[in-house]
């Protein structure tokens, strides 16, 4: 009887790994690959790169902006320097978000940019 029970726990045991590995399998199929665009500390080139993880898509920038393999990198939104280190917050990213990849020895700084506005008025003395 305790042979019979120790198999019938072993079949529930293999039941339950098979589930899972089917729940990992069906999680890993619904990252879809996410096309963001890659810019550089002074914004001066941009890449739309596709990828379905972080790890991928820091890599693909790494070459692209031609950093060593060596080098550690991060990306960041261009926008405001929030940092993307989690793949939940990178798979939540819209399409054609613009990132900054960024050596460990950079910082995001702000774009300023002058066009359009008038900084000094040459008609006042």
């Amino acid at each position: 009887m305790a042979g019979m029970t120790k198999e019938l726990h072993s079949a529930e045991v293999l039941k339950k790994d098979e589930r899972l590995a089917e729940n990992i399998e069906a999680e890993a199929e619904k990252l879809i690959p996410n096309s963001i665009i890659v810019t550089d500390k002074f914004r001066t080139t941009e890449n739309i790169i596709t990828s379905s993880n972080l790890l991928d898509f820091l890599e693909k920038g790494r070459l692209f902006l031609g950093l060593s393999k060596h080098e550690e990198v991060y990306a960041v939104l261009e926008d405001d320097g929030t940092e993307v280190d989690e793949e939940e917050y990178f798979q939540l990213l819209p399409d054609e978000t613009l990132l900054m990849i960024l050596s460990s020895q950079q910082i995001w700084s702000p774009s300023i940019s002058f066009q359009g506005s008038c900084i000094f008025d040459s008609t006042s003395n």
